[in-house]
């Protein structure tokens, strides 16, 4: 049979017939046409495999040649020439490929597992303590899900193409992965000549209000894009931009409630302006870190809220004889309560001893400060809230004419005759510029402040709790941070850098403080506006991220704020234009709310 082929020129024929069919467009014919021969051959040979050496009958060779025709394939693009082969990292690994074209490769890629399973990495341990071995742990997991990556990527001869969406369907933008920075530092990266198009409405509406802020904060100079697809758009994107976050709200909950109640707190205020997403998990969805049995900075900070209560309590009656004895008085109730008894082992009762050093250098630096100090403890863990007076607090502070109400919880009110200073206890880090008053990261003190009415505001300070290592050379750092309204008191007058770090300028006055006060309501009533109408967008302000608890779950590319170079003065200046341009528009409201 082999030599009846070759004699009729049947490899000659084939390819002149296919050149035939090309000619006139049969290209599909033509390929068919090419692979024909082959596969009678590929037959043929089978059967000289098969069939013994005897010849066959007639009969029998046709119908074992009939069956193999019959079984043959023919594919119009090649099975091996142009074959494009799709699969997982693992897969692809195995398979390896001339051009090999990753896409999607978003920050989910690699894979990441969180170690929140039924089982910890730290559940592992302890098990292991006790000679039950379990495995894999989450980081091993995670090891070799990069490792299938990293091969998987590897896994090409001749090009490697990476590309990942600049939005997803819903239209919000994506974090590339991180595998670029690699690449792009270890090879020559070629960007695709399109990289800046819309899929969707909804990408191009959210692209268009980024292009816009990048724009006008001279990010870029470039408006070419946004430009046309406000003209494809007839001019009406800035509508749908204006009820993007309405629309959230309905998504959420059909537009039947609201995304909050009537009732906030100084710390979501403060966190929505650090990142409205933040805020929206913490304080709408009250998404908590699972209990782990460790004693962590929320346990110690109550501690040792609850310690200087009970020292503060009894200040007045301190003395340097009976320090040591009033102190543990202080201590004692609250180490042994239910609340830190639980956490044992010999990590936590560290944890705990060093809080109550700390807690020791501090009372003690505070017994000298009242020694010397006109103002002495009027109130401590003081709630101010609906019915609170009733309890020995404060009302609610009303916001948008009590629309919204302001309730939390003073760690201490000290007094003076009618003067009357607010101090809260910070255990982490401490920056109370103006420009984090101005930009709402933090408002607490003067948000606190409102909410003393019978009384003026003579100064808001923060009183730092952190164990600092220092030369021996160098003074101790002053106890509490904060700005002085009212020059009355003499252990501000004679001992301030000893006592008190005021931001310069070291003095600001009653005007400055009122209008300090009114800045922080005008802050909190937008806020709590913008919450209810749904704005949970990442936004976070410069540092957020550093220390957010949820980076893990945010899955958006973060554009940081920030603000520099305010002082009080400007925030006076800004209320006073406020304030006139409101009561302008509003014709002398009668209920005087901004």
């Amino acid at each position: 049979v082999a030599k009846l082929i070759s004699g009729v020129l049947a490899d000659e024929r084939t390819v002149a017939l296919s050149d035939e069919l090309m000619q006139i467009g049969e290209n599909e014919d033509a390929g068919i046409n090419l692979q024909v021969l082959e596969k009678v051959k590929g037959i043929i040979a089978e059967m000289d495999r098969l069939l013994p050496e005897a010849k066959a009958d007639p009969s029998e060779f046709k119908t074992v040649f009939t069956s193999g025709v019959s079984a043959m394939e023919i594919s119009v693009i090649p099975q091996y020439n142009d074959a494009v082969f799709l699969g997982s990292f693992r897969q692809v690994a195995i398979a390896r490929a001339k051009y090999l074209f990753a896409a999607g490769l978003t920050d989910s890629v690699p894979a990441f597992c969180e170690d929140v399973a039924l089982l910890t990495d730290d559940d592992i341990d302890a098990l292991a303590e006790i000679k039950v071995q379990l495995e894999p742990k989450i980081h091993v997991v995670n090891h070799r899900l990069r490792e299938e990556v990293a091969l998987g990527l590897s896994a090409y001869s001749d090009g490697l193409y990476l590309s990942y969406p600049l939005s997803d369907l819903s239209g919000d933008e994506t974090v590339k992965s991180e595998l670029f920075a690699f690449f792009e530092k270890h090879f020559t990266r070629k960007k695709f000549p399109e990289f800046d198009g819309y899929m969707t409405k909804a990408q191009g509406m959210r692209t268009f209000a980024l292009d816009c802020s990048a724009f006008a904060t001279l990010k870029k100079n470039d408006f070419s894009y946004p430009a046309g697809f406000y003209k494809a758009t007839d001019g009406e994107p800035e509508k749908l931009v204006d009820h993007a976050n309405v629309q959230v709200k309905i998504n959420l909950d059909g537009g039947k409630g609201r995304l909050i109640g009537n009732k906030l707190s100084p710390t979501a205020i403060e966190d929505y302006y650090a990142c409205p997403y933040l805020s929206f998990l913490k304080h709408t969805l009250k998404v908590r870190n699972r209990d782990t049995g460790k004693i962590n900075a929320l346990s110690v900070g109550n501690m040792m809220h609850d310690i200087f209560k009970n020292f503060i309590a009894e200040v007045e009656k301190v003395t340097d004889d009976n320090f040591e004895e009033m102190f543990a008085r202080a201590a004692e109730p609250v180490i042994n309560s239910n609340e830190f008894m639980c956490f044992d082992g010999e990590e936590n009762q560290l944890s705990v001893e060093i809080a109550v050093k700390e807690c020791k250098t501090y009372c003690r630096k505070l017994t000298e400060w009242y020694k010397t100090s006109e103002f002495k403890p009027f109130k401590t863990e003081v709630q101010f809230g609906e019915g609170e007076e009733k309890r020995n607090g404060y009302p609610a502070v009303e916001l948008s004419g009590g629309r919204y109400k302001l309730e939390g919880k003073i760690d201490r009110v000290d007094t003076y005759n009618d003067y009357f200073r607010i101090i809260d206890y910070k255990t982490g880090s401490l920056d109370m510029t103006d420009s984090k008053i101005f930009a709402g990261v933090k408002l607490q003190l003067y948000l606190y402040s409102l909410a003393v009415k019978d009384k003026i505001l003579a100064g808001a300070y923060y009183l730092r709790v952190n164990d600092e290592y220092k030369a021996k050379e160098e003074k101790d750092k002053p106890i509490m941070e904060g700005k002085t309204a009212e020059n009355i008191d003499s252990a501000v007058n004679e001992n301030e850098e000893r006592f008190i770090l005021v931001r310069t300028p070291r003095k600001i006055y009653k005007a400055d403080v009122a209008a300090m006060q009114k800045y922080v309501k005008l802050l909190a009533e937008q806020a709590a506006k913008q919450m209810e109408e749904g704005v949970i967008v990442p936004s976070p302000f410069k540092g957020t991220c550093d220390y957010c608890e949820f980076a893990s779950v945010c899955g958006q590319a973060l554009k940081v704020r920030n603000v520099d170079g305010v002082d009080d003065k400007f925030i006076a200046a800004s209320v006073d234009s406020v304030c006139a341009a409101k009561e302008s528009e509003n014709n002398g409201s009668k209920d005087g709310t901004l």
